[in-house]
């Protein structure tokens, strides 16, 4: 049976504890289950004064499930990610099973490793505005994620 274990486990929590969250939260919890790797909402390290409605939490845990994913698919075990798998679990983000075994694309491994790079800037942003180049490059990211970005330019949404 074509199952992840407590290896494959590791390995995605590992990536997943780096993703961003608000003040380092990390509200999000991993556990293996029925072969599959489940990725929930850890209510008790939610920030509740600083994040009323959970949105952050949900980003934060969306960007865990990335993290996962892509450990995974780096070392040849991608998963086919189901969200929001069970109605009854409104807090299970998603669920993380074993896909076909393949060897990782190089956009996925370039991702996977740039992984440990990543760090919190708390410094203001420069006023230059990014260039049009990168937000078409950032809107077609979240589309081939299945997600749409819309970015605020200047008063209007682009």
């Amino acid at each position: 049976m074509n199952a992840y274990d407590q290896t494959d486990l590791r390995l995605a929590a590992e990536a997943g504890i780096r993703a961003p969250s608000l003040d380092n939260s990390q509200p999000w919890l991993f556990r293996l289950a029925g072969g599959g790797i489940e990725i929930s909402s850890d209510p008790d390290r939610r920030l509740p004064h600083c994040d009323r409605t959970g949105w952050a939490a949900r980003i934060a845990g969306g960007a865990a499930v990335l993290n996962a994913r892509l450990a995974l698919a780096a070392a040849g075990r991608p998963a086919q990610v189901r969200l929001h798998p069970d109605l009854h679990r409104p807090g299970l983000l998603a669920r993380l099973t074993p896909g076909r075994l393949r060897p990782p694309t190089y956009a996925e491994r370039d991702l996977w490793v740039a992984i440990p790079r990543r760090y919190s800037n708390r410094q203001p942003f420069w006023p230059d505005p990014v260039p049009t180049a990168i937000r078409m490059r950032l809107i077609a990211a979240a589309r081939d994620e299945g997600a749409r970005l819309d970015l605020l330019v200047g008063m209007t949404a682009l």
